[in-house]
């Protein structure tokens, strides 16, 4: 790849070179072809897929011509050659045990995802001009004019925090809707660097950042010493770095989620005032409006029905009348990192006085999405099982067996994120989830507490 000093996977906390190695990428399907469009890999030599319907057919990828192998070709390449991308995060375990069946997984270099794979660069420069995800993201938050101001931001910056220090590597890692994000290496520990996005399209909003909300949340952090366990050095403009946590939770474990309600209650007993609120009503109705110039014609009436019964959903929440709290208010899987054996929330960018539920339900929705898919569940039965478990896990977060109001509270909360996902999906879609809409529609029609 043109620029590219070296290619690196993550191996537990270290990062294994994998540059003189050819790829072999396991899954022929969307997931092969999307990231070899997302990350242009270089250096691919095979594709090899379980599906025996696979083997034999052609695939042209970045104008290469490749056909599909069995995995039986793994036991006639030299170990040492290669190493394996496994293209399909749903079925990685499975793919694993799989490839056991052909070569010892623990004599092979196997990146179980993407996320772990990283492109490494002797220049800022070279990351910004050549890296493809960094591309991408500068196109999604408009800095692509604007390349020479992030590289004397970056610059000014680090020779405050690093003076007479050399940065001889620089990675790119996924940026998120609202921000540019890369990573970078001062005496063998690495950084995160992140700075706003200019003007951000997500799927359901299209927003300018208000820099005096931006300011109001730096100061108020600051001064209460909020999220910023793993901070080295922030601005009121935006401008972070911190210490890069590069370890993903596993949310499967009962633990973690434990631990993340735990901080989230520590955190709603906050009794502090910030000057920004956040309307997840007003938030809702303006995706709609957005969503519905996205998708055809026929799933308006689908869109409007979402849109009037997270109304509905609404007006029943206010009339509970819940005071107002601190709150994350991005709280899903990808804001929680591991960090000194702990979990920590990450991104404070949408801090905001909210409904306290807000926080918990996102984030138990999430999981239990997040969950479904790395254990094959349909969407229905994973969102039957976030439900079914909702009263357990907001007695956790109270530290107390809830009352039936504070469930009910939680299911109308829980009702009304699920309505902005599936708006959400529909906006990348296209269109509106059969199956979900159905599902969530039968089930807006019990909100009383049994």
């Amino acid at each position: 790849m043109k620029g590219c000093q070296s290619v690196l996977i993550r191996r537990g906390l270290d990062w294994e070179d994998v540059t003189d190695k050819y790829v072999v990428i396991y899954g022929a399907g969307q997931g092969c072809i999307y990231m070899m469009s997302e990350l242009q890999l270089p250096n691919v030599k095979y594709i090899i897929d379980s599906d025996e319907r696979q083997w034999g057919k052609q695939l042209i990828l970045l104008d290469q011509i490749y056909t599909v192998h069995s995995p039986e070709l793994l036991t006639e390449l030299p170990k040492e050659d290669y190493y394996l991308i496994i293209s399909s995060e749903k079925y990685a375990d499975e793919i694993r045990v799989n490839i056991d069946n052909y070569v010892d997984c623990e004599k092979i270099t196997i990146c179980m995802h993407q996320k772990y794979l990283a492109f490494s660069y002797d220049s800022l420069e070279n990351l910004l001009f050549y890296d493809p995800r960094i591309k991408k993201s500068l196109l999604k938050a408009n800095w692509t004019r604007k390349i020479d101001h992030l590289r004397y931001l970056f610059i000014s910056v680090t020779k405050k925090i690093f003076p007479e220090k050399t940065i001889n590597c620089f990675m790119s890692t996924w940026s998120g809707a609202s921000k540019i994000l890369f990573c970078f290496c001062v005496d063998k520990i690495f950084y995160s660097f992140s700075i706003p996005a200019l003007y951000c399209e997500t799927s359901t909003t299209l927003f300018p950042h208000n820099p005096d909300e931006r300011k109001k949340r730096y100061q108020f952090r600051k001064k209460y010493n909020i999220g910023n366990e793993m901070t080295v050095y922030e601005e009121d403009t935006g401008v972070l770095i911190q210490f890069w946590a590069d370890s993903f939770v596993d949310f499967r474990e009962e633990c973690h989620v434990e631990s993340v309600l735990k901080k989230c209650y520590e955190l709603h007993q906050l009794d502090y005032r910030l000057e920004v609120k956040h309307n997840f009503g007003e938030e809702m109705y303006s995706a709609a409006s957005i969503i519905l110039k996205r998708v055809a014609p026929w799933e308006y009436e689908k869109i409007k029905e979402l849109n009037y019964q997270s109304k509905l959903l609404f007006d029943e929440i206010k009339k509970i009348g819940v005071k107002q709290k601190i709150c994350h208010g991005d709280l899903n899987c990808t804001n929680v990192v591991s960090w000194k054996n702990d979990v920590l929330l990450i991104d404070w960018e949408h801090m905001s006085m909210s409904d306290p539920l807000y926080d918990v339900c996102r984030f138990l929705f999430h999981r239990g999405i997040y969950d479904s898919y790395l254990n094959k569940l349909s969407y229905i039965k994973a969102s039957r099982q976030i439900y079914a478990s909702l009263r357990h896990y907001l007695s956790f977060y109270y530290g107390r067996i809830c009352t039936d109001e504070e469930y009910y509270h939680g299911y109308l909360v829980m009702q009304a994120i699920e309505c902005s996902e599936i708006l959400r999906s529909a906006s990348w879609a296209s269109h509106v989830e059969e199956e979900r809409y159905v599902d969530l529609l039968e089930r807006l029609k019990y909100r009383e507490v049994k």
